[in-house]
């Protein structure tokens, strides 16, 4: 049938070519040689077709939905398995969380008043950074729950510059007991988890246990979807922003939100990348909370300062090349160049967070006494889709990562051992 200002039907007959004046044609004729005849026809005429078991005379396609209030889900297969669309509308329809079309409305309704209470087009990006932690630090099912005292709430801590915490959803009234002192241990708890380089099959055993069983995952923004697909979809996952120069600002909400829900007896797991102690402001979090009275677990993980280098086949020791290790970092306290040791030819010194410095790290360096042809390496997302290993000297280096473009996590290595698992004949 065709469509030209109301729905015409045309069923057992031919078509008239000449009187093809619809701006949308669907054709479920059963004869392949007719359809096709509709189907060059309407693409002559430039008139959007859609011919049934025909997907090369389909200009769009029919989708299976699923909706929620205003949460809509289509699954299309181009005309290839329409009942394959179906069932797989089932299995993500089945695996939505209860209550998130009414999330998704008041999560407009909060976006709306937000958006008439500071209205500037210098707040917009102040206004998507706020509604995006909203977003990501509550539950599906807390956001369902939200009522307008919940939304009244949420506004003031908005204009007030300020992201609010777990106990928002309380509906306990405050309590009139005295605080606890810092020496006595809550019922919340506290994970410090190390999230390895970045693949999944990376983690330990006791990682996976941990974030399987928490109540409330607050990750890095550098940890990979794929490591946190691997949390069960009823945990709670906050992602923290991108410091891009906040990082004290970033730390601090990241407590704060962790101190709201262990406030509420829930385990939280803080999830890091590579090992929480290694430039991981692990022992500072751990100080931070056993402060507070909260019990700290830490579990550790596998650092790319050991794993990068290995997926390179870079040996960080290596005999007759190296026989000592320095991890150091592109970036100090306050932003000065770490005090390393002299220049050895023995000593393989590995860079975490260098990418951006990495032009300073190479200068500096140079500046040490090492040599400007000193081999040195770049991995970029070591273990992970997209893994770049690029070659180097100390002078040459800070331009190939300019012109390759090369984005963090990356990892800066300096040494001989850059060279050791080359055969002779390609070094």
């Amino acid at each position: 049938y065709g469509h030209h200002e109301q729905v015409n039907t045309h069923r057992n007959g031919s078509h008239e070519e000449a009187n093809m004046t619809w701006a949308l044609v669907m054709s479920a004729i059963d004869d392949e040689d007719v359809s096709s005849v509709i189907g060059r026809a309407c693409r002559q005429r430039r008139i959007p077709v859609n011919v049934a078991d025909v997907p090369k005379y389909c200009d769009f396609y029919f989708t299976s939905t699923f909706r929620d209030k205003s949460l809509q889900v289509a699954v299309s297969t181009n005309g290839q398995g329409p009942r394959v669309a179906h069932r797989l509308r089932r299995e993500i329809s089945a695996s939505i969380p209860v209550g998130a079309g009414q999330a998704i409305e008041n999560v407009g309704i909060l976006r709306n008043k937000i958006r008439q209470s500071d209205p500037s087009p210098q707040s917009t990006e102040k206004r998507m950074s706020w509604m995006t932690q909203v977003s990501e630090m509550y539950s599906i099912q807390q956001l369902a729950n939200m009522n307008e005292r919940h939304v009244e709430n949420l506004l003031q801590h908005y204009l007030s510059g300020k992201l609010p915490g777990h106990d928002i959803f309380q509906t306990e009234a405050p309590s009139t007991t005295p605080s606890t002192s810092p020496t006595q241990t809550k019922k919340g708890k506290l994970i410090l988890v190390g999230g390895g380089p970045g693949d999944p099959d990376l983690l330990t055993r006791k990682a996976l246990r941990a974030l399987s069983t928490c109540d409330v995952v607050i990750a890095d923004n550098l940890i990979p979807k794929e490591i946190l697909n691997e949390i069960p979809r009823h945990i709670e996952v906050i992602v923290k922003p991108p410091v891009c120069g906040h990082a004290e600002e970033v730390q601090t909400d990241s407590n704060e939100w962790a101190v709201s829900a262990l406030s509420l007896g829930k385990t939280v797991v803080r999830l890091k990348c590579g090992d929480p102690f290694l430039y991981g402001r692990g022992g500072e979090e751990v100080n931070y909370f056993r402060r507070l009275g909260y019990p700290v677990e830490v579990v550790p993980g596998i650092s790319s300062a050991l794993c990068a280098p290995l997926v390179a086949d870079i040996p960080v020791t290596h005999r007759g090349d190296a026989n000592q290790l320095l991890i150091s970092t592109g970036r100090g306290e306050k932003g000065s160049f770490p005090a390393d040791p002299p220049f050895s030819d023995k000593r393989t010194v590995v860079f975490l967070m260098g990418v951006r410095e990495c032009s300073r790290v190479s200068e500096e360096l140079i500046k040490q006494g090492y040599p400007r042809d000193y081999p040195t390496a770049i991995v970029e997302k070591a273990t992970m889709p997209g893994q770049r290993i690029i070659r180097g000297t100390l002078e040459t280096l800070p331009h190939i990562v300019k012109k390759e473009n090369v984005q963090s996590p990356s990892t800066f290595i300096v040494g001989t051992v850059v060279n050791s698992c080359i055969l002779e004949e390609n070094k």
